[in-house]
């Protein structure tokens, strides 16, 4: 009689789910669903929808660089939002801060392809060549030049 009782508490956690990892709170929650709106706004073009909804997790420093505030974005959703943000500077054109957040934000390659897209949207050919090629992309260099020939040809 003594393993009836084992035998349902094991038996209600293997149907119940049981979990001993930590459970989402509801501002964890919120701040999820805050993000992926900001997303949904993005990509239908309502730029400044998406950076209203942002803009509780960001804030101007004195420099008028962008920085995240420290509370409420942890994990999975703290990068989210670092995307949403980096997205959302390279839509609306502020290549000087995307470069600033990228800079503060980013690493890796994901850190260095962003500042080569900045580059070469300037129109700072050799150093998008440059830097395309320190990340490997032959082809992407190739085309920055290809880009900045077509440029000189056609302004004469």
């Amino acid at each position: 009689m003594r393993s009836l009782p084992l035998t349902l508490i094991v038996a209600a956690m293997l149907l119940g789910g049981c979990s001993t990892g930590p459970l989402a709170t509801q501002g964890a929650l919120n701040d999820k669903s805050r993000v992926r709106a900001a997303g949904v706004a993005m990509k239908g073009g309502e730029y400044k929808k998406a950076e209203a909804i942002l803009s509780i997790y960001v804030a101007r420093t004195q420099d008028g660089s962008l920085e995240l505030k420290k509370l409420g974005l942890f994990g999975d959703t703290r990068k989210e939002a670092i995307d949403m943000i980096v997205m959302l500077l390279w839509e609306t054109g502020r290549d000087k801060t995307l470069a600033k957040f990228a800079d503060d934000y980013l690493s890796g390659d994901e850190r260095k392809t962003t500042l080569c897209r900045v580059e070469e949207r300037q129109g700072q050919w050799q150093d998008a060549y440059r830097c395309w090629n320190d990340l490997g992309d032959a082809d992407r260099a190739e085309r920055v030049l290809r880009t900045e020939a077509s440029i000189r040809i056609l302004r004469t």
